[in-house]
């Protein structure tokens, strides 16, 4: 894996996390939008573990 794979792959965690704390504050907006990056991540073939 190359940098910025290992990037992206970090990224996508870290997202989750936050996807994680704004369904405990129940943000949907925000929740929407980190979705709409994640989901734009995965279309560069970088899925979570």
């Amino acid at each position: 894996m190359d940098e910025e794979t290992d990037a992206r792959m970090e990224l996508n965690q870290v997202i989750g996390e936050l996807e994680r704390i704004a369904d405990l504050a129940k943000e949907p907006d925000i929740r929407q939008y980190l979705f709409e990056i994640k989901a734009e991540l995965e279309i560069e073939g970088i899925t979570a573990e």
